[in-house]
């Protein structure tokens, strides 16, 4: 390793600490445990194994519970293999900023890096034995929508796609003073409409959500 010990420790705190802030107040999902798998070199720093983001009979208290260990090990995966693109603490900053994001979906990211780790070989191609797990974080993040094509349109934006196997479009034009009126559809009906501070179409993201069931 070229990082000591607490240099280690040090970098992980301060990248979680950085990051954590941006999550302190997203709720935990019910993620089951990721495992407990380790990494060879993990031992020599102390840190253990992922064993987080919640026990596998239970809910997580804390859905990122973990993620600085998981980070670790990815990045020195990475670096054990010659496959380390950035700084070794570049590479755990970023992998936590991917958790920190979409924190519901820990658990299917921590399922897919897990993947990376066991099954990456030092040709540094992303091994296609992930791709489902992959997919699992993927469709997680997009609240189950999937093919969805967005565009501008009259001032604000239109998207159109697949969202829990079923077809729908959301619209959304800017108002007069501020925010922007939403349009929802469900194939070819209009289920409701509703206001947006931002101007914002994705069908699962915006204020058309909940009008969806996503």
């Amino acid at each position: 390793m070229t990082l000591s010990s607490s240099r280690l420790r040090n970098v992980l705190f301060v990248a979680f600490i950085q990051l954590f802030g941006a999550a302190c107040s997203a709720q935990g999902s019910g993620n089951a445990g990721a495992g407990g798998a380790t990494s060879t070199s993990s031992s020599e720093s102390g840190l253990g194994g992922i064993g987080g983001l919640g026990g596998a009979g239970g809910a997580a208290d804390e859905p990122l519970e973990g993620v600085a260990t998981i980070c670790f090990n990815v990045c020195d995966s990475l670096q054990q293999r010659g496959c380390l693109l950035s700084s070794f603490e570049d590479c755990v900053t970023n992998c936590i900023e991917t958790f920190v994001s979409v924190p519901e979906c820990a658990r299917e990211r921590a399922v897919y890096e897990q993947c990376l780790i066991d099954e990456r070989t030092a040709d540094c191609a992303e091994p296609a034995v992930c791709a489902e797990s992959l997919a699992a974080w993927q469709y997680c993040t997009t609240g189950g929508c999937v093919d969805v094509l967005c565009s501008p349109k009259n001032g604000g934006c239109s998207c159109k796609g697949t969202c829990l196997d079923r077809n729908v479009t959301v619209e959304c034009v800017p108002n007069d003073d501020e925010g922007a009126t939403c349009t929802c559809k469900e194939g070819s009906t209009t289920v409701g409409t509703c206001q947006s501070e931002l101007i914002a179409c994705f069908p699962s993201k915006g204020c058309c959500a909940p009008l969806l069931n996503l």
